[in-house]
């Protein structure tokens, strides 16, 4: 390499690296210890007492890859009861049986479906119906359900 060459490059990389280390020296500056930006984000737990002491711990919340997702279904947001009757008249007339109201009953099952499925059905309510329900009305609807195998 000719004198004349160096003589450019050399100050030019001396420039550079001093120009690096400046901005090194200002990160270095402004940056914070790892431990106390873990105190500042995160809430240190503490556990209960034992004969090891007390262990303090941090809560890191874990993210599922999607490959596993993948291999769990997703469970039906849709409202679903699976019923002995065969349609909805013999539906009314079991739950009638039971102790519920004929109005609470036509409360229930407006627009709702039905499906027959082998010894009895599936029902799928309309959600807003059973919302709109008097609490008391769905809490006595639901214990019926609940003790149907």
């Amino acid at each position: 390499m000719s004198k004349k060459l160096k003589s450019k490059i050399v100050p030019a990389m001396a420039s550079a690296w001093a120009g690096l280390a400046a901005i090194f020296a200002a990160i270095s500056a402004t940056a914070e210890e790892p431990d106390t930006v873990l105190s500042r984000s995160r809430q240190v737990e503490v556990g209960k007492s034992g004969p090891w002491g007390v262990l303090e711990y941090y809560k890191i919340p874990l993210t599922v890859p999607d490959s596993l997702i993948r291999l769990h279904e997703v469970p039906s947001q849709q409202i679903e009861w699976r019923i002995p009757a065969r349609s909805v008249v013999e539906l009314r007339q079991f739950l009638l049986e039971k102790g519920l109201l004929a109005e609470e009953i036509d409360a229930a099952l407006e627009g709702a479906t039905m499906m027959k499925d082998g010894e009895g059905s599936r029902f799928f309510p309309a959600p807003d119906a059973l919302y709109d329900l008097d609490p008391d009305a769905r809490a006595r609807l639901y214990r019926i359900l609940a003790k149907i195998p």
